[in-house]
């Protein structure tokens, strides 16, 4: 009797495996041709069948009742080295029923029974069980079926099927309740969260025989993001071996309404979108959603196919980000279960029951979130080779469509020269988006180049970004406050010469100086208003040795100039610059110099 990675290790790995459960798609078996798997039972499933590949099962109560069949019937038999009694392990151990079962004893002198540990390092340990310290522990939590996926992921095995491993509370009709979860359990469904741990851990690319196909994914876009669109597209089909159906949104014909409070708007016109696709989808199945700044890096099956397990949506687990808001720019969603409409969502936003927040990051219109897909589906600006699923391009100023800045931009020239070379994409679209300002002109010459990395594009390449202003720069969200007595933001949007002025290193280091600007201003008004009161109260001797002319000139210049900075200033609250805002700074010093140099006159002329 050895270890298990006696059996699986470098092993089995020329067709596919499918592992059989008891659950109602049992009943699907008859339609499958078996000869095409590896096949993996659990459980009382040998009963029903005339052979298996391997047969696991943790309870030896079961064992004792298929005993015959699994002598007959199976190849090997996996169990945890501490098999449980009453569902529950104790310190009896493999070993010691091989000495007394003589069905087991056959199968371990045939080399046909292997082990695995489930259990804490120090729990029941003894000298019979004491070797498999030395080997990786198989982690079980709820249900048997989470070990065949672990086992099988933990030796490199990738592609596996299912059936009869499905959720609720019932089994095939095939199959007697008697054992039915007999371990208190009230639901299959939770086993899912420890399967969906392991296909990310392993990377596996996993499919229940009943799953739906094709693979429905929608995109969040804009016409003017189609280039990036369309590799995202050419990246999920390349790497997924069934059909896929990509939808961009922003061809969808559903009309929506616009909430009344600025607050609780879309913060990009795609943002509610998302909200459509149960809609589009016919309110049946399921469907995925990702955003327009995303390229597929893997088998977009192994998100497709992860259990629901009751969940009416999947969101990702950021790595090593804990308390960050969740990411619902990566979905996997229950169509059947989401009755969502957008106008309903607007009235919902304009009767107070949601807000911007609980809708966008709380996604309170879900009943039942899963926060079960793999980090590797939502890499923000990461790249990890092997472990990266999907990479999300979410700094808008490094897109790689419209940026020669972004170190991963030669991860995504790959795919965009592969579907060029394929003629998914023609080069006739890139040269219409560069025309239309939509991408960077230097693409082109990156593209008739084959230079895959734009940190390595030359001087004449990077020239021809001079004057280029991506899409999302002339059509900027400014969000500020109407007032102090306000809570409302408005969002203005910004046209292209004021946008290039406020990303420029002048406005930047303008802004640096604004507090000590207010304080200049609030200077000069103290002294403007006091030598307005001098000048109107009376100081006769002092006035009627100034020219009247030129005292109304004084006056007039610093009441224009001070008029002229408010309204400045005010602009600069609003976020409402214009290319005028270089010349404050000149207009503070004359303002200064001049009501200086008239306060001393004055005092020179009292004295």
């Amino acid at each position: 009797m050895k270890h298990v990675s006696e059996l699986l290790s470098g092993k089995f790995k020329d067709k596919p495996w499918l592992i059989v459960g008891k659950g109602p798609s049992f009943s699907k078996i008859d339609d499958l041709k078996l000869d095409k798997f590896y096949t993996f039972g659990l459980n009382h499933v040998i009963k029903k069948l005339d052979a298996f590949d391997i047969v696991h099962l943790i309870d030896f109560d079961v064992f004792e009742s298929c005993a015959e069949d699994i002598y007959k019937k199976v190849k090997y038999l996996v169990m945890p080295i501490n098999p449980h009694f009453g569902n529950k392990a104790t310190e009896v151990t493999i070993k010691d029923l091989v000495e007394k079962n003589e069905t087991l004893k056959k199968l371990s002198d045939e080399k046909r029974l292997f082990w695995y540990n489930h259990l804490k390092k120090d729990l029941f340990l003894n000298d019979k069980n004491r070797e498999r310290l030395n080997y990786e522990d198989v982690q079980v939590k709820y249900f048997s079926a989470e070990v065949p996926f672990y086992l099988l992921g933990m030796f490199g095995i990738k592609e596996i099927y299912s059936v009869g491993i499905d959720g609720g509370s019932s089994y095939d009709n095939n199959f007697q309740t008697d054992t039915l979860l007999a371990n208190g359990r009230t639901s299959f469904d939770i086993q899912f969260d420890e399967i969906a741990n392991t296909i990310g851990k392993f990377d596996l690319i996993y499919s229940p025989i009943n799953a739906q196909y094709p693979v429905k994914v929608y995109v969040g876009s804009q016409e003017e993001q189609m280039l990036s669109v369309k590799v995202l597209e050419y990246s999920i089909k390349k790497r997924t071996k069934v059909a896929v159906e990509v939808f961009p949104l922003h061809k969808a014909d559903i009309k929506y309404g616009i909430p009344q409070n600025p607050e609780n708007r879309q913060r990009t016109p795609f943002s509610f979108q998302r909200f459509t696709i149960p809609q589009l989808n016919n309110f049946a199945g399921k469907a995925i959603y990702v955003d327009s700044d995303m390229q597929v890096l893997k088998d977009i099956r192994q998100l497709w196919n992860l259990p629901m397990g009751g969940n009416d949506l999947l969101t990702v687990k950021q790595k090593d980000e804990a308390n960050r808001d969740l990411q619902f720019s990566v979905m996997l969603l229950d169509c059947n279960q989401l009755k969502w409409s957008v106008n309903d969502i607007v009235a919902m936003l304009d009767s107070g029951e949601l807000n911007y927040h609980s809708l966008m990051k709380e996604m309170r219109v879900a009943k039942n979130i899963g926060v079960k897909i793999h980090h590797s589906w939502n890499c923000l600006e990461w790249h990890k080779e092997g472990e990266s699923a999907l990479i999300h391009y979410t700094d808008m100023d490094t897109q790689p469509w419209v940026s020669v800045k972004n170190p991963l931009c030669k991860i995504w020239m790959q795919d965009l020269l592969a579907a060029i070379d394929s003629g998914f994409i023609e080069m006739a679209m890139v040269k219409d988006h560069v025309e239309k300002s939509w991408v960077r002109p230097s693409l082109i010459y990156q593209i008739e180049n084959r230079i895959l990395d734009s940190l390595k594009l030359p001087k004449e390449a990077l020239a021809l970004d001079k004057n280029f202003i991506a899409p999302y720069q002339r059509m900027e969200r400014v969000k500020v406050k109407k007032d102090k007595k306000s809570a409302d933001a408005a969002t203005i949007f910004i046209d292209e010469s004021v946008r290039k002025i406020l990303k420029s290193k002048s406005y930047k280091l303008f802004l640096r100086f604004v507090p000590s600007m207010k304080r200049q201003l609030k200077e000069i008004n103290k002294t403007a208003i006091s030598l307005t009161e001098k000048l109107s109260h009376g100081k006769k001797q002092i006035l009627s040795q100034i020219d009247s002319e030129k005292k109304e000139a004084i006056i007039a210049e610093i009441l224009e100039i001070k008029k002229s900075l408010s309204e400045k200033i005010s602009k600069l609250e609003k976020g409402m610059f214009t290319n005028l805002f270089a010349s404050i700074g000149a207009k503070l010093k004359d303002l200064k110099r001049l009501t200086e140099q008239e306060t001393k006159n004055i005092t020179d002329r009292n004295i």
